[in-house]
């Protein structure tokens, strides 16, 4: 049985992070491999020297005691990590991973984004630089999530990839980014939270602690480290709740004149997945709320900073499924809005997709 290295962002503080590792590993576990994710920590000195901002212990401290909910959100992902994941040997830095590299039959780039260079600064290790001559690399739906690299790590980008046996992205633009650096097309495969079904996905959310049993809700989940869409998200939950009289579910708190409120800051994994599965309404900036949303069949406003966006994540995925009436620009007037999609012909195209995504992985693995 060939043994596979993937490295991805299993063990930052986001749900969709931890959820999409979590799939790569359980897809290609079930195709027969022996899957392990490479436990390498990120953010660490690579980034931190090259101006990621680093939490000092009396940070954290004041994040605990202000905020309380972090704390236990963060304690859930660590039990999650230990309960669900396939660990390497551990990697704290930049250095140790070079010094004394993994050994694999296979090595694997997955998804999210692993090649974003706001956030990686050009960390080689993402792009399996340190990986023995010979070995076979693959990428699989990783992600640029912008359409433009600066030229300080373009060179290294171009290098690294080019040994690559196989690359697929998560988004067009990240496909024309590698035909720009390359001279090569890629195909666009879904994120590997999408190669598992709803259903698969209802067998992990059984396991949820709290229970939100018998309620209708919009769900709401702002992220604001791509773009910051407030106020407007504010006031699209607004003029949603008015119309639909329902209450709000919401990973963050929200301002004081919100009402018929229930902040979840503190949900595990597990609740996550029950809390989109359920959902009435999804309101959100993250990419993985779209994701999920999208699997469940969740009617949905996924708010982008704009049509022209060069973080093209959401867009692609909804256009991919028919279903772009749900991508909502910031400042479209809510009353064009309409959320609403026709869930059998979308979950319909979502397999069709899937099912070339899981076979593109599969001829990778084996070619």
């Amino acid at each position: 049985m060939k043994k596979i290295g993937v490295i991805t962002m299993h063990k930052v503080l986001n749900y969709g992070s931890v959820l999409q590792a979590y799939a790569t590993l359980k897809v290609i576990q079930e195709m027969g491999y022996d899957c392990e994710l490479i436990d390498y920590i990120y953010p660490n000195d690579y980034q931190f020297e090259r101006g990621t901002p680093k939490r000092s212990l009396f940070s954290y401290l004041r994040i605990l005691i202000r905020n309380y909910a972090w704390y236990r959100r963060r304690r859930k992902l660590k039990e999650f990590w230990s309960e669900e994941f396939s660990l390497s040997a551990n990697y704290k830095n930049h250095a140790a991973i070079f010094e004394k590299p993994p050994v694999y039959d296979i090595y694997i780039t997955g998804s999210d984004q692993v090649w974003n260079p706001r956030f990686m600064k050009g960390d080689a290790a993402f792009l399996l630089g340190f990986t023995p001559l010979g070995a076979k690399r693959i990428a699989f739906s990783s992600s640029f999530a912008c359409k433009e690299l600066d030229d300080s790590v373009k060179e290294i980008y171009k290098e690294l990839l080019s040994r690559y046996a196989h690359i697929s992205t998560r988004e067009k633009g990240g496909s024309q980014l590698i035909e720009e650096l390359l001279g090569k097309k890629v195909p666009v495969t879904l994120d590997p939270t999408l190669l598992l079904n709803a259903e698969e996905w209802k067998t992990l959310a059984s396991k949820k602690k709290n229970n939100f049993a018998n309620r209708q809700y919009i769900l709401f989940y702002f992220l604001g480290y791509a773009f910051d869409p407030r106020p407007y998200i504010y006031d699209l939950l607004h003029y949603v709740q008015t119309e639909t009289q329902l209450e709000i579910i919401s990973f963050s708190v929200l301002p004081k004149d919100f009402n018929k409120v229930t902040i979840v800051a503190d949900a595990s994994p597990y609740d996550y997945l029950y809390l989109f599965e359920n959902a009435s309404y999804v309101i959100t900036s993250s990419f993985h709320g779209t994701a999920f949303a999208a699997n469940f069949g969740i009617p949905l406003y996924s708010v982008v900073k704009s049509k022209s966006s060069d973080d093209d994540r959401q867009s692609t995925l909804l256009n991919a499924l028919g279903i772009d009436n749900c991508i909502v620009p910031v400042n479209t007037d809510f009353t064009l809005l309409n959320p609403g999609y026709d869930k059998e012909k979308e979950q319909k195209k979502l397999q069709e997709i899937r099912m070339g995504s899981l076979s593109c992985l599969k001829n990778m693995l084996e070619s």
